[in-house]
């Protein structure tokens, strides 16, 4: 053999041929995107978890209470004017006043005199609320006041 290669072909073997791997490369199933989806589902279960045992607190049910006897209570009125809050030493009516912030002590305190244990205070929803919170330190400065009530108007 003077320099010439002899190439020896051997004839097709069917687990060395291309199609047979790639058939063989098929056949194996991609397990990530599997994988991605488990863990997925595990998050998502471990947060619904999470939230369902915060909330298995059994709190009360909203409802009204009953309403106090009114007939006998003491009432001051907070009115909303241009030049700022009125205050009245009636039942939401402009009557009485206005008055200064040191006439509700007085006032609260000749009620309780009469029998009168409930103060409420009835203010207009765009009053500061700085304003009734200093009404109701005055209205405390008597003596024998059982509870104050802030009169509100259920929504519809």
């Amino acid at each position: 053999m003077n320099g010439t290669m002899i190439r020896v072909v051997s004839p097709l073997k069917t687990d060395d041929s291309p199609m047979h791997n790639r058939l063989h490369f098929e056949e194996e199933l991609d397990l990530t995107p599997l994988i991605d989806v488990a863990f997925l589902l595990q998050i998502f279960f471990m947060v619904t978890a999470t939230i369902d045992m915060a909330s298995s607190i059994t709190m009360p049910s909203a409802r009204h209470g009953q309403a106090p006897d009114l007939t006998t209570a003491v009432y001051l009125t907070v009115f909303r004017t241009e030049t700022g809050p009125e205050l009245y030493l009636s039942n939401g009516k402009r009557e009485n006043g206005p008055v200064a912030l040191d006439k509700v002590a007085a006032h609260v305190q000749e009620g309780i005199t009469e029998g009168k244990r409930l103060v409420v205070i009835k203010a207009d929803r765009d009053v500061a609320s700085g304003f009734v919170e200093d009404v109701a330190r005055e209205a405390s400065r008597a003596e024998g006041i059982e509870r104050f009530l802030v009169g509100v108007v259920d929504a519809p």
